[in-house]
This record gives structure tokens, sequence and C-alpha cells, in this order.
């Protein structure tokens, strides 16, 4: 499937924070490109960085190598976005667990609200071409 290009998320984390000046974005990518790009367009007021790398770093005994803690990683994130109000998304394991755990683990909290990129990337061009961002790798945003 082709990639989302991470204008189209920025155009939603706009209009996001638009609706909900106080939210935040919560990245899980493993893209430090990306997560750099979002971090100089969003400031570290909106942004929340994954908790689970300080962790890492604080418990390395934790993970046997760096394979447990990459899945670990993945685990939490889904986790993480399960819990959001708002999963913006592209295809991927990370979102689609967290759309699964959402709905098995946590059947009292309110539906998830989600905007499935891969699907609105046929009107990227329309929306959103106003960012030169060629190179980067978005996996998934919430607020």
């Amino acid at each position: 499937h082709a990639r989302v290009d991470p204008s189209l998320y920025i155009y939603k984390f706009e209009q996001e924070l638009s609706d909900h000046p106080t939210g935040k974005l919560f990245l899980a990518t493993d893209d430090r490109n990306y997560t750099k790009l979002i971090s100089q367009r969003f400031g570290s007021d909106q942004l929340w960085a994954s908790p689970q790398s300080s962790a890492a770093e604080k418990f390395p005994q934790v993970f046997a190598n760096e394979k447990d803690r990459a899945c670990a990683e993945v685990l939490m994130d889904s986790l993480f976005l399960a819990l959001s109000s708002k999963l913006i998304k592209c295809w991927s394991a990370v979102s689609e667990f967290a759309v699964y755990f959402r709905h098995t683990l946590f059947p009292s909290m309110q539906p998830l609200d989600i905007v499935d990129l891969e699907a609105a990337n046929q009107v990227k061009r329309d929306k959103a071409n106003y960012l030169d961002t060629e190179g980067y790798h978005a996996v998934n945003v919430i607020l």
C-alpha cells in the first residue's frame, strides 16, 4: 500500500488542535525524522512522547535484547493509542491492534473515533500539499 504523506497528518493535526486547543499529540512511530518534523511544527506543549523509551533506559534489565524492547514498545504504543480519544492512523499493525484493544479490553469506553488517512490519501493533494515532507515515514498519531 502507498505511504501516507506526512503533510496529510499535519493537516489533520492542525484541524484537530484548532478544534481542541488543549489537545495533545501522541506519536507512535520509530521514524526519528518524522518525530523531529512534528516536534518542530507543533512544539513540545502539544506533543506527548512515548514513555516507554525512558522506561527502557531506566530498567534495561527488563529487556533481554533489542528485539524484546522493540516488541514491548509496539505493545505499549498500541495500548496508549487504544486509550486515546481519537486515532489518526494509517494501515499498520500498531494502529490495528489499538482498535482491537479498545474494543476488547476497554468495552465500557466510548467507541474510538478513527480517521484513516490511507483512505483519505486519495484526496491529499486537494487538502494538504503545502508542506514538503519527502523522505519521512509516519506511522500513527493520536489526539
